[in-house]
C-alpha cells in the first residue's frame, strides 16, 4: 500500500488529483466539489435538485404546488415529494461511487499486472510457457480479489445512478408507478406503451430512447443493467481474461525477456448462464474483445451523458408542470400503501441503549426536507390527522 493521508488503494496520479484543497470554504458545497473533481458532476441534475428543494413547502408540506391535486392527500404528497427529492439527490452520489470503484479497480489491475509480469518465459523449444506465480499467503490474492470487488461495486454504483434516474422520471413525469421501488427499466417500459395517457409523457419516452441510443454503442444500456444483475442477483459467472506478451529486452544469452500483461475481459452476454455462454461461443466470443478498463471508462461516459441530457428534459418538464399543474396529474398510485410495508422487527444484534436523540446535526437541505415532511415539532403530531 502506498503511503498517503488515508489508506486508499489508488494510483498516485489519481490520489494527487483528489488531494488539492477545496476552493470553497462552504462545507455544504463540498459534495458537489468532490463529484466535480472525480468526474461525476452533472449540472442538469443539480439544477433539478435545487428546483425540487425550492418547491418543498414547509407550510403546506411536500411539493407546494401539488396541493392542486387534492386526490393525492397530504400523506402521499409528503411521501412522494421526499422520495422524488432523494432519487434525484442520489444520482450523483451513486455515480461518484462508480467513479471511485473504477479508480481503485485500475490500481488493483496494475498491481495484479506487476504480480504476473514475469509469468511467461520462452522454453528451449521456442514455445512460450505460462506459470502462475505461487500464492503462498492470502495477501497474494488481494489484488485479484479487490479488483473483482471494485468491478462489482462499479456496476452497483453505475446502475443505481441509472435506477435513481428512473425514480426521478416516475416522479417528475407523473407515472402511475410506485416511486419507492422504481427503476429505470420499469419507467422505460411504461413510457414505451402505445397508449400512454399524456402526449407529453409519450414525447418524453421517445426522447429518452434517442438519448440512450446516442450515448454509446448498440446495447450498452441493457448490457450494463444485465451485468449489474449478474453480479448482484445471480450466480457468479467465470471471469474471462487473456495474457498479452511484450518483449523489449534480451538477457545475457540473447533470449528475449518477456513481460506478461494480463487483460481482464467482461462477459459479452451477462444475461446468460455460463453454460449458455459456452454453447453460444460458436456465434461469438463469450467475452468482450477489450480490456475491462476500456469498457468501464466507456460506460461512465455513456451513463453521464444519459444522466445529463435526461436531467435537462426532466427540468424542462418540471417547469412546465409547475406553470400548468393540470398538464400531468400526480397519481396516488406512486405510493399505494401508507405505510409502505410492515416492519421486519429487526433491532440489531447487541442493542446497548435505545436511540432517543434530542438533536441532530445536518445540512440546511435536510432540515428543509424534514420540515416539509411535517417531521419537526409541533407538526409531527399532525400526521395522525393527515388525509
Amino acid at each position: 500500500m502506498r503511503e498517503c493521508a488515508y489508506p486508499v488503494a489508488m494510483r498516485p496520479e489519481d490520489f494527487e488529483r483528489l488531494s488539492v484543497p477545496y476552493e470553497s470554504g462552504d462545507p455544504n458545497g463540498r459534495d458537489d466539489a468532490f463529484a466535480d473533481v472525480i468526474g461525476a458532476g452533472v449540472p442538469s441534475i443539480r439544477a433539478l435538485l435545487a428546483d425540487l428543494l425550492t418547491d418543498l413547502d414547509v407550510g403546506r408540506f411536500g411539493i407546494g404546488w401539488w396541493t392542486s391535486y387534492p386526490e393525492l392527500g397530504t400523506k402521499r404528497r409528503i411521501l412522494i415529494s421526499d422520495q422524488l427529492y432523494l432519487c434525484v439527490y442520489s444520482i450523483e452520489r451513486n455515480l461518484a461511487e462508480a467513479y471511485l470503484h473504477d479508480l481503485e479497480a485500475k490500481e488493483q489491475h496494475e498491481i495484479h499486472g506487476t504480480q504476473l509480469a514475469r509469468s511467461c518465459a520462452v522454453r528451449e523449444n521456442g514455445l512460450i510457457a505460462f506459470r502462475h506465480p505461487d500464492r503462498t499467503r492470502p495477501s497474494d490474492d488481494l489484488p485479484g480479489r479487490l479488483g473483482t470487488l471494485h468491478i462489482a461495486g462499479f456496476f452497483r454504483g453505475l446502475v443505481s445512478a441509472i435506477d435513481c434516474l428512473g425514480g426521478a422520471i416516475v416522479g417528475v413525469a407523473g407515472l402511475p408507478l410506485p416511486i419507492l421501488k422504481a427503476d429505470m427499466s420499469v419507467a422505460l417500459r411504461w413510457l414505451a406503451r402505445e397508449k400512454a395517457p399524456s402526449p407529453r409523457q409519450r414525447e418524453l419516452g421517445e426522447a429518452l430512447r434517442q438519448i440512450i441510443c446516442a450515448a454509446g454503442p448498440t446495447g450498452w444500456f441493457d448490457w450494463a443493467i444485465d451485468y449489474r444483475n449478474m453480479l448482484v442477483h445471480r450466480g457468479r459467472r467465470l471471469q474471462g481474461g487473456r495474457i498479452d506478451i511484450e518483449s523489449h529486452l534480451v538477457d545475457l544469452q540473447g533470449k528475449p525477456v518477456l513481460k506478461s500483461v494480463p487483460v481482464l475481459q467482461l462477459a459479452t452476454d451477462p444475461a446468460l448462464s455460463d453454460v449458455e455462454a459456452f454453447l453460444a461461443w460458436k456465434d461469438g466470443d463469450p467475452v468482450l474483445g477489450e480490456d475491462a478498463d476500456v469498457t468501464m471508462t466507456g460506460l461512465l461516459a455513456s451513463t453521464k451523458a444519459t444522466l445529463a441530457k435526461t436531467g435537462t428534459l426532466l427540468l424542462d418538464l418540471w417547469h412546465e408542470r409547475r406553470a400548468n399543474p393540470p398538464l400531468i396529474v400526480q397519481p396516488s398510485q406512486q405510493w399505494p400503501k401508507v405505510p409502505s410495508g410492515p416492519s421486519s422487527g429487526f433491532r440489531g444484534y447487541r442493542q446497548t441503549r435505545p436511540s432517543a436523540p434530542q438533536a441532530m446535526a445536518t445540512n440546511p437541505a435536510a432540515v428543509k426536507r424534514l420540515q416539509a415532511a411535517a417531521l419537526g415539532s409541533p407538526n409531527r403530531a399532525r400526521w395522525a390527522a393527515f388525509d
